[in-house]
C-alpha cells in the first residue's frame, strides 16, 4: 500500500506525470494532459518541473536573503532555490 501524499503543486496523481500540449501532424495538436507511468512509481519530468516553478516560485518570500555575497549574479538563482527547497518541505 502506498502512503505518499500528493504534492499540493503536482498536476497528475500519483503514477502519472504531465505531458505538455505539443502538436500532432493533421491535427490541432494535443492538449496538456496526465499520462501514467510504464513503471508505476511516482515521477516528475522536466514539462511539470517547469510548470510548478513557472506557477508558484514567484509567489514565494523568505530565505534565501539578497545579499549578493560579492558575485556579479549573486541573486540571480534566489527564486529557484527558494522555490525548490519549498517544494520539498510541503513533501
Amino acid at each position: 500500500m502506498n502512503n505518499k501524499q500528493q504534492h499540493p503543486w503536482r498536476l497528475c496523481p500519483l503514477g502519472e506525470h504531465w505531458r505538455k500540449p505539443h502538436p500532432r501532424k493533421g491535427t490541432k495538436g494535443v492538449k496538456g494532459h496526465c499520462v501514467k507511468n510504464p513503471s508505476h512509481k511516482d515521477q516528475i519530468y522536466s514539462d511539470e518541473l517547469e510548470y510548478i516553478a513557472d506557477n508558484f516560485f514567484n509567489k514565494l518570500v523568505g530565505p534565501p536573503n539578497n545579499k549578493t555575497l560579492g558575485f556579479p549574479q549573486g541573486n540571480k538563482f534566489d527564486t529557484i532555490i527558494r522555490g525548490w527547497c519549498k517544494y520539498s518541505i510541503l513533501i
